[in-house]
């Protein structure tokens, strides 16, 4: 009986190494464990009609032009992990904010900032959405090694402080956790107090993600020719997507590779007129349960409804990209296609086998993934509303993509 218990314990440890993708990612064991705390997966389900919102700072009428930079009272902060300050509710979750299913929104200047804890299952055992940190001083340098390397860097910008650049500058942190099993939606979400346009805003990486991205870690492989990992913003009035802005925040698909470790200012005037933003991370690193990348970034300094606006900043620090082969001629270009064109039930595609196939809607929604075994594949699009589709090829970091009409 003994063998019997620890067979069932190292069968339950093997199985939650597994659906635990990273340490932030507590859903997954919880669900194995069946922990008589946990929320129900069916109240995790429903977004709460009203959220709790806290002010973090005075409140004001919005100006023409204001820059919402993150800095307000330091008896709002709690110190943690020896050397980084974050908002004191991060992970807070009582009764009363149980009773909005765990969200707590923060208002700053005339934005608010969606923010969801849940410590139901534990002291600090889960948040995403948005909080804010000031870190202090600390050794962290672009070079692989053992240091910045541990989830407590989550809540430290590469650069060590906010774009203001002194040691109480504070800075947001995005935890883009989605899961779709758990959330209707992601918590990365902006809301305005008027109608406005953006001018832009400054992003970089925390060292927990630019280390992993860069040097690798026990649960995702360093970088290599073909990899990615990239924030999409999209812009909404009314409910309707205005546009969306894309910004690789590490690029290795071609000769030269960058992974940000500075601040960079992102344009955002495409989006136009919006009353509210979300913000998606993508990662070609992804595993069987989700991302095998840290799903974060670093935010400061949203300027909004300003005129002036300078262009988004692209130049990076760059080196060659591991895996890049000696010359391009060695590679095979990748090729795809599709018919018939338009398709109103089926569609062919024809490309290398094991390629990933991914069929986006024009707004950049997935519609479709799935993995080629053979070099031509039937595809049913009957599930899909008509209109315009992307069908994106990858395949050893080679891409292709095409468009095709579903009628």
């Amino acid at each position: 009986m003994k063998q019997m218990y620890v067979l069932v314990a190292t069968f339950l440890c093997c199985s939650m190494s597994l659906l635990a993708q990273r340490p932030e990612n507590v859903y997954a064991i919880q669900a194995l464990q069946g922990n008589e705390k946990a929320v129900s997966t069916a109240s995790k389900k429903s977004a709460p009609a009203i959220s709790l919102s806290s002010s973090l700072s005075a409140s004001r009428s919005c100006a023409d032009c204001y820059t919402v930079d993150f800095q307000f009272r330091g008896d709002s902060m709690l110190k943690i992990y020896d050397y980084s300050w974050i908002w004191k509710r991060t992970y807070q979750y009582n009764q009363y904010i149980a009773n909005y299913r765990g969200y707590w929104n923060f208002e700053i200047e005339c934005m608010n900032f969606m923010h969801y804890a849940d410590t139901t299952w534990g002291d600090m055992a889960y948040w995403d959405g948005f909080t804010v940190s000031r870190s202090k001083k600390f050794e962290c340098d672009t070079a692989c090694g053992s240091n910045c390397t541990n989830f407590h860097n989550q809540f430290v910008a590469m650069p060590k402080n906010g774009i203001g650049g002194s040691k109480t500058d504070l800075y947001a942190v995005a935890y883009d956790g989605y899961n779709e099993s758990f959330f209707p939606e992601r918590h990365c979400n902006i809301t305005l107090n008027q109608d406005d346009s953006i001018c832009g805003l400054y992003l970089t990486l925390n060292a927990y993600t630019y280390k992993s991205i860069k040097c690798g870690d026990s649960f995702a492989g360093a970088f290599e020719y073909g990899d990615y990992y990239y924030v999409t913003i999209k812009g909404y009035l009314n409910g309707i997507l205005t546009d969306t802005v894309v910004y690789y925040l590490a690029d290795y698909r071609n000769s030269t590779a960058y992974v940000v470790d500075d601040w960079n200012w992102v344009n955002l005037q495409d989006l136009g007129t919006v009353d509210s933003l979300a913000f998606e991370l993508t990662t070609s690193d992804v595993g069987q349960y989700g991302p095998n990348t840290p799903m974060y970034f670093c935010m400061d300094e949203i300027k909004v409804g300003c005129q002036s606006c300078a262009s988004t900043d692209n130049k990076h620090d760059t080196f060659p990209t591991p895996g890049y082969p000696s010359s391009k001629a060695d590679i095979q270009e990748l090729k795809i296609k599709v018919s018939p064109n338009p398709a109103s039930s089926v569609l062919t595609v024809q490309t290398e086998t094991g390629s990933n196939i991914s069929i986006l809607s024009k707004n950049g929604n997935y519609a479709k993934k799935l993995k080629t075994n053979a070099t031509s594949i039937e595809v049913s699009v009957n599930d899909l509303h008509p209109g315009m589709y992307i069908i994106y090829c990858e395949n050893n970091g080679r891409t292709a993509s095409t468009t095709f009409i579903k009628k």
